[in-house]
């Protein structure tokens, strides 16, 4: 079986998450600020700024396409999100369309249709993919 997840990333040096939540109307599922200590036991220090939303979890894409209903959802939330995220300031910040994937089988992947690609460029997002198998 495959499982994916797609989320909406900003890295780098960020504003306050209390003004990228006002600003996108969004609330981080994952926030680390530079400097705080490594999620690894001796890692060093976090180094970038991450401010993180989940728009497709895995257990709702589990195959080549998510679930139509959560696929419509981040859809619509990437729009309305998606003139504010084109507006900032790029300067020491990326902002990403981040695909993780867990493939089990040789001939696995994944599909993103046209309209969260459409999306995605109006937000100026670039897509990033991590694949683990």
């Amino acid at each position: 079986m495959n499982e994916s997840e797609l989320s909406l990333r900003l890295i780098g040096v960020l504003p306050p998450s209390t003004d990228l939540n006002r600003l996108l109307s969004e609330v981080a599922d994952i926030e680390r600020r530079r400097g705080m200590p490594s999620r690894r036991r001796r890692g060093p220090p976090q180094e970038v700024d991450v401010w993180a939303v989940t728009l497709v979890k895995r257990d709702s894409w589990t195959g080549p396409m998510p679930d139509q209903a959560a696929l419509s959802q981040a859809i619509d939330r990437l729009r309305q999100m998606a003139p504010q995220l084109a507006s900032l300031d790029r300067t020491g910040l990326k902002a990403e369309l981040y695909v993780s994937t867990i493939q089990d089988h040789e001939q696995g992947g994944f599909e993103l249709p046209a309209e969260v690609i459409i999306v995605a460029g109006q937000a100026r997002l670039d897509l990033v993919v991590s694949i683990l198998d």
